[in-house]
């Protein structure tokens, strides 16, 4: 079992949208203080209630790079995860251009610079706290057998009945929440209870019956990249960088082992010479 760590400060995970982003705040115990989707407008002040009420974050997990100088395009460790079973042609975990079109990053720069909080590719990280970057749709997929995601990636894009394709964090979470994977992941915050739809209604107050697709995407995002800030907080999450940026991903010891034989095997290539993996010796 792969222990995460108790601390006083709070984790956030944000999963930012150019219009909405979601939020998750686990406080010093695991337990979830808030789940949920705000205007990526209102962030900042929502982030302030959030300080006020339980004080500057430990960590700040985000799926953008909240770094001072924006990425020019897709770093080399990003690409190794637009090879083989990763790439859109075959699982789809493949990550979104950093330097695409997205939301504005300067207020939450701004936010995490007045705070004191490093830079997320500052290594090591500063005493008050740190920025730290994931693709959710990466790092939650890690947990799942890829044969089981290519079996499962499509027949579930009507699961909400509006036709609309599902990303492979959702699609990897209703595996999780459905039993068909058992895994310890989410344990930090569900203790000794089961993963399940309604219990990310009830931690959320959202009913998916009634929501579009996006909006489980934002809130299991967010919570994956909470999560991973609770293990490296402890010290057992998995980086993957270069000089350019970072991933954090679950720990080794829960990434399922077919996805750490194709990273071992993609990354051995000279071109990923730069990037910092513990797969290369596999």
């Amino acid at each position: 079992m792969v222990e995460s760590t108790l601390n006083e400060a709070p984790i956030i995970g944000l999963n930012l949208g150019v219009k909405k982003t979601g939020v998750c705040a686990l406080d010093g115990v695991g337990g979830v203080d808030v789940l949920t989707s705000v205007s990526t407008g209102e962030l900042n002040a929502f982030l302030d209630v959030l300080e006020e009420e339980s004080g500057v974050p430990a960590r700040v997990v985000a799926d953008t790079p909240l770094q001072e100088e924006a990425p020019l395009g897709f770093r080399s460790f990003e690409q190794g995860f637009m090879q083989g079973l990763f790439s859109n042609t075959q699982v789809g975990l493949q990550p979104k251009d950093p330097s695409a079109p997205g939301p504005k990053l300067g207020p939450i720069k701004w936010w995490l610079r007045n705070h004191g909080l490093s830079w997320s590719n500052e290594f090591p990280a500063g005493t008050a706290g740190v920025s730290r970057e994931t693709d959710a749709n990466v790092a939650l997929g890690l947990l799942v057998d890829p044969a089981l995601l290519l079996e499962h990636r499509h027949a579930l894009r009507f699961r909400y009945g509006r036709g609309k394709y599902l990303a492979p964090v959702v699609v990897a979470f209703d595996l999780l929440a459905q039993r068909q994977v058992v895994h310890p992941f989410f344990q930090p915050v569900l203790g000794d209870q089961p993963l399940s739809w309604a219990w990310l209604e009830g931690a959320s107050n959202t009913s998916f019956e009634q929501k579009a697709n996006a909006q489980a995407d934002e809130l299991i995002a967010a919570l994956t990249c909470a999560l991973l800030g609770t293990y490296e907080l402890s010290g057992s999450a998995t980086q993957i960088r270069d000089e350019d940026g970072h991933y954090l991903l679950p720990p080794a010891a829960l990434i399922h082992d077919a996805w750490k034989r194709e990273l071992s095997w993609i990354l051995k290539d000279p071109t990923f010479a730069d990037v910092q993996p513990p797969f290369k010796d596999l």
